[in-house]
């Protein structure tokens, strides 16, 4: 089972770093890709901990952002302090021989070897991988992926068998005692009476049938992919979202629509279904016509949270208000990814209860209560 090591500086890629982390799980399994190695018991020395894992790893991945030296206020930087747990993982892996990889983010730059500890000097001649946070971003491992297996498939190898000592002569080839017993056997000749073509077709009979070339041999489709679909991943999303809205525009369709100027209970929901329909045939439209990511592993987190916030906002909009459920069903979707930042989302929330609560009830007209129950009695 191999093992991969990522290394990163919280302060400066803690949110891709977790999205790559996502990614290679999706790729290894859980038991094959480690992160936050410095999470050390109580009274182990660190540096000590942190050797003993990497001990054990195949490929460490060093992750790097614009802020990876770890600039101080006083000029320095933490990349040359003893104690630096990222410096200690890269000397111990360095020292230990295991492959590095330093993984580049944005525009994050290899730092020269002026910048780095004498011990670490090295390092800063690997040749980087750069990753892009961007729409590039799932390409961009995929890429990284392709050369970690090539060197987990190159640690996998043999050894080669070690050269004949010179001083001694080769073995010679024992050959068998005896032919099978087929073999020793005299060809029949054909009757006296066959025609030439029957000849030729007893000795056609007789020869032995070669293999099929390499070629000629179908090849399974590849993984991950639906045949004539050229992005997989797309497709299939596309026409999960078409479902869901072919799915609102049925639960709706008992409702009051619009009559003129005013709307009614069914407009937002048939409008917003309309909506979805349309983009997930055209995000489907594109999972045929152009080149895309395979299916990968299912992620049960972010499908589970997402409808634990649809069940919350269902459940509490009549007794708790438009308000209180909205800001709750939005921050319990936020929970279905490890790359949320709390501050950031928080001020999203705020900002889209306030719109909420000025959409619905006094542009579309909704009889839909603000405050909860208790407060209006």
């Amino acid at each position: 089972m191999p093992k991969i090591l990522i290394s990163y500086r919280r302060s400066d890629t803690a949110g891709v770093a977790g999205r790559l982390f996502d990614r290679l799980v999706a790729k290894y399994g859980e038991k094959s890709v480690f992160i936050d190695v410095d999470n050390i018991p109580f009274g182990i020395d660190f540096r000590d901990h942190i050797r003993a894992a990497l001990s054990e790893s195949d490929v460490l991945l060093a992750v790097m952002g614009t802020g990876w030296l770890g600039g101080l206020e006083d000029g320095t930087s933490r990349i040359k302090n003893d104690s630096d747990p990222v410096r200690v993982e890269i000397e111990a892996a360095l020292k230990a021989g295991i492959p590095i990889i330093p993984v580049l983010i944005d525009q994050a730059r290899m730092p020269g070897a002026d910048d780095l500890p004498l011990t670490m000097q090295d390092f800063a001649y690997r040749n980087a991988a750069n990753v892009s946070q961007g729409r590039d971003f799932s390409m961009h491992v995929d890429r990284l992926i392709r050369t970690i297996d090539s060197i987990l498939e190159s640690k996998v190898k043999p050894p080669p068998p070690p050269p004949p000592d010179p001083g001694t002569s080769p073995e010679p080839v024992k050959k068998p005692l005896a032919e099978p017993v087929a073999s020793l056997k005299p060809p029949v000749p054909p009757p006296l009476s066959a025609t030439p073509s029957a000849q030729a077709a007893s000795h056609q009979v007789a020869q032995p049938i070669s293999p099929p070339p390499p070629s000629a041999v179908p090849t399974p489709p590849a993984s991950g992919r639906l045949g004539w679909v050229r992005g997989p991943q797309d497709f299939v999303g596309g026409i999960a979202l078409m479902a869901i809205a072919l799915f609102a525009l049925w639960a709706s369709s008992d409702l009051q629509g619009m009559h003129g100027f005013s709307f009614g209970a069914g407009t937002a929901p048939r409008m917003f279904a309309g909506l979805l329909l349309a983009l997930g045939a055209a995000v489907a439209v594109m999972g045929l016509l152009f080149e895309g990511q395979h299916l990968a592993t299912y992620h049960w987190r972010g499908p589970l949270f997402v409808s634990l916030s649809i069940l919350c906002f269902a459940v509490t909009i009549r007794p708790l208000g438009l308000v209180i459920s909205s800001m709750a069903s939005f921050l319990i979707a936020a929970l279905g990814t490890p790359e949320t930042r709390w501050k950031e989302t928080i001020i999203v929330a705020i900002c889209i209860t306030a719109f909420c609560s000025f959409l619905f009830p006094v542009v579309l007209g909704l009889p839909l209560q603000l405050k909860p129950q208790f407060m209006i009695r």
